[in-house]
């Protein structure tokens, strides 16, 4: 678990690991405002693992080791590789504070978090996730992401490749075809419908629906497709491999492998690249694979 920060390149003593309380009270040259410092260790804080459970995002790609030893170990980070979940987390919050009153009247699901009991070969166990919206009225599920903009002309541009979707990445087509899954199997609600409500720096996109994109000499005008919704046997296949495997990896003492294909990146950032808890991933993999 995270347990506090490390000086930046600019910071008092950079790659230095401080508790909160070092930040807070003692630092001289601080990096980053003591309360937002704090808010942002509180929020890691506030999603405990407990019990015998797997969240939808593990199941939706990634790197298997870094998750796994973020969940299992104490370790401290720069403040900025925390921030795309922060700033996430803001923008939830804002919303989860709708006036009930109101969400009753438009017959709307906010912040609904669903548990599954599953059961596959390792075991049983219980697939959780937290769904941000779902409109009754149009039986449609509603995903909030926050994207930097390199992310947002990806996915408006088409250039995503991914495997069901020139513009919407597996990962997202993957843990909205889970919800889906989940309310289905619960009785929870029916869904016909997967959107994204894509909020960049300067613009808010949904998906379903026709935009302009580009700088003001170069606009152009772009198709962005919904999530697609794939077959109960796809969805039912990911919870007996992926969820299989991070049931061994949690419970049963099976090693974590290094990323999924195409999460190669994630080694750029992340705080256990070449350290003695992964000391050469691309090695590895390319091991693995031969093997």
């Amino acid at each position: 678990m995270l347990k506090g920060w490390r000086c930046p390149s600019w910071g008092e003593s950079p790659g230095r690991a401080n508790k909160i309380s070092y930040c807070v009270n003692k630092c001289s040259a601080p990096c980053v405002s003591p309360h937002v410092l704090v808010s942002m260790l509180e929020q890691e804080k506030a999603n405990p693992h407990k019990g015998k459970l797997i969240s939808v995002t593990q199941l939706t790609g990634g790197c298997k080791r870094k998750t796994f030893l973020e969940r299992t170990i104490d370790y401290y980070i720069e403040p900025d590789k925390k921030l795309p979940t922060f700033r996430g987390s803001l923008v939830h919050e804002v919303i989860a504070q709708l006036d009930p009153k109101i969400a009753k009247r438009y017959k709307w699901v906010i912040e609904e978090h669903m548990e599954l009991p599953v059961i596959t070969k390792s075991g049983a166990w219980t697939l959780s996730g937290t769904l941000d919206f779902y409109d009754s009225t149009h039986r449609t599920i509603y995903d909030l992401k926050t994207l930097q903009d390199y992310a947002v002309g990806k996915m408006v541009t088409g250039k995503e490749e991914g495997t069901w979707s020139k513009n919407i990445p597996d990962s997202y087509v993957k843990q909205l075809n889970l919800y889906r899954y989940m309310a289905h199997e619960l009785k929870r609600f029916k869904v016909d419908r997967l959107r994204l409500q894509i909020i960049g720096f300067g613009k808010l996109f949904l998906t379903g629906t026709t935009v302009k994109y580009g700088t003001k000499k170069d606009l152009k005008t772009y198709a962005i497709p919904d999530v697609p919704i794939l077959p109960k046997e796809t969805v039912e296949e990911w919870i007996h491999t992926e969820g299989d495997l991070w049931y061994r990896i949690l419970f049963e003492n099976a090693s974590a492998p290094v990323y999924d294909d195409g999460y190669e990146w994630l080694c750029k950032s992340c705080q256990f690249f070449e350290t003695d808890l992964c000391p050469n991933p691309k090695l590895e993999k390319a091991q693995t694979f031969d093997v």
